[in-house]
């Protein structure tokens, strides 16, 4: 096993580490956009009864498109490293705004208008609820009504529903919304720079995560659907939870747990990376910022603030979560029996689907990572026990994905369900080229995650209306 670790992932020419890693990067990056446009690459399975097809032909990606994005991910990388310091707050909404933009290029090649996935019932059934239902009839009808909603309204709590009517106070233009939708799932790009600021204490390593974040494929080729919304509430749980370490202040606690009740209401699934969390709390208790008696307050003021939450709106409109969520739990379990999705199939297929939805490039650079931290245990050049947070983070981090797959709950579709995880793991690629100062082999992972993106949205039906 040291044999092998070393062979992956040895050290014995730092020199000439850069060009091949970043040549075998281009190279298989270069074979994966090749099997796609030539649709030779399944996303999917037949066997486990779920692909996702291909578009007849390629979708145009107009000539100047790459040039623009190229020249907005360089310049908005090369300003950021500089000013991130000293311009902080200006420096984000700098990246922010323009982070904006290339995803709005990108997607421009996807050939379905987002017009008709707003409003299809098919690919996203929440909009017409919407529109249906009012939000108070549906929080105080739940249990009644929940049996004549849509299909993906049924299957899902209401918060996605309740989402809808939240941005139809702005606007009922469905491109409004989808640009909503888009803007809303950027935001938890600022909770993935707080978190590098914290677990990391380095705020390149935030700006690089930043930039990642916005350009998670799987992120790209689901928009608008809320699935692309979700890891905004589970970064800003985190978020919190580190804060709280920092701060020292129990009100970070009570806004967790207020926050984990908006989540549950929106999407439990992120529930399971309460792995990372516990991950980082051991860390603090090792390192002695956590004391035994911080259990309290740790388990009780979330617990307390999520209760209350969920005492308030039940009192107001009757709606009970635990019951709803009983409910899509037991209507997840009976979807893989009745549309027969083996778990044997989908245990190596789930986790091939994540690879490529979380974006290659960030995911080899990750696991490059994980590799050297595991050599230099198994070469014993120090011991387990001297770990950082970041490291904590890391292995924590893929172990939620080990605990995920092996629950078996989620089938296939993994690219849409999982994309909150995808956002999680773009952090230790960007600690990895930040630790090492690779400016341009950063520089290059933009560029390959945001071709891989682009590809595959010209080539690859995700998301359509009918």
């Amino acid at each position: 096993m040291r044999s092998i670790l070393r062979l992956l992932f040895g050290e014995e020419d730092r020199s000439d580490e850069r060009p091949v890693l970043w040549l075998a990067m281009i190279l298989l990056c270069g074979w994966f956009g090749a099997l796609v446009v030539r649709a030779k690459f399944v996303f999917g399975s037949p066997e486990g009864n779920w692909v996702y097809p291909y578009f007849e032909a390629p979708g145009a990606i107009p000539f100047w498109l790459p040039v623009v994005v190229i020249g907005l991910l360089y310049g908005a990388t090369a300003v950021s490293v500089r000013t991130i310091q000293a311009f902080s707050i200006a420096t984000l909404t700098g990246l922010f705004i323009t982070g904006c933009a290339v995803q709005f290029l990108i997607y421009s090649v996807y050939p379905v208008p987002v017009e008709a996935i707003i409003k299809s019932d098919y690919s996203n059934s929440f909009y017409s609820a919407s529109s249906r239902v009012g939000a108070v009839e549906l929080l105080s009808g739940y249990d009644k009504l929940v049996e004549r909603l849509p299909l993906h309204a049924r299957s899902n709590m209401p918060g996605k529903v309740l989402f809808y009517h939240f941005l139809g106070q702005f606007s009922l233009s469905p491109r409004f919304l989808a640009a909503m939708i888009m803007v809303t799932s950027n935001l938890g790009a600022f909770f993935v720079y707080g978190l590098c600021t914290r677990i990391f204490e380095d705020r390149l390593t935030g700006v690089y995560a930043f930039l990642l974040y916005i350009l998670v494929p799987c992120k790209l080729w689901f928009f608008p659907i809320l699935n692309t919304v979700t890891p905004v509430f589970i970064l800003c749980c985190l978020f919190l939870f580190l804060q709280f370490f920092y701060a020292r202040r129990g009100l970070y606690l009570w806004l967790l747990g207020v926050c984990l009740y908006v989540l549950f209401l929106f999407e439990p699934s992120p529930l399971v990376t309460g792995i990372v969390f516990l991950g980082i709390w051991w860390h603090k208790i090792r390192q002695g910022s956590s004391q035994p008696a911080d259990a309290v307050s740790i388990i009780a003021y979330p617990v307390c603030a999520f209760l209350l939450a969920h005492a308030v709106i039940y009192a107001c409109w009757s709606f009970n979560i635990f019951s709803a969520f009983r409910y899509i739990l037991t209507d997840a379990v009976d979807f893989n029996v009745k549309d027969a999705r083996p778990y044997h199939i989908w245990l190596v297929q789930n986790l091939r689907e994540f690879l490529v939805g979380a974006g290659i490039p960030a995911m080899v650079v990750g696991a490059l990572g994980l590799g050297r931290m595991l050599l230099e245990w198994a070469e014993r050049r120090r011991p387990p026990g001297q770990i950082s947070l970041g490291e904590t983070y890391l292995l924590s981090l893929w172990a939620t994905l080990l605990v995920l797959s092996l629950l078996g709950i989620n089938r296939g579709e993994v690219t849409r369900l999982w994309i909150y995880l995808a956002a999680f793991f773009q952090v230790p690629a960007a600690a990895y080229c930040a630790k090492h100062r690779y400016f341009g082999g950063f520089f290059l992972l933009l560029v390959l995650t945001a071709s891989e993106a682009a590809i595959c949205l010209s080539r690859v039906a995700y998301v359509m209306p009918d």
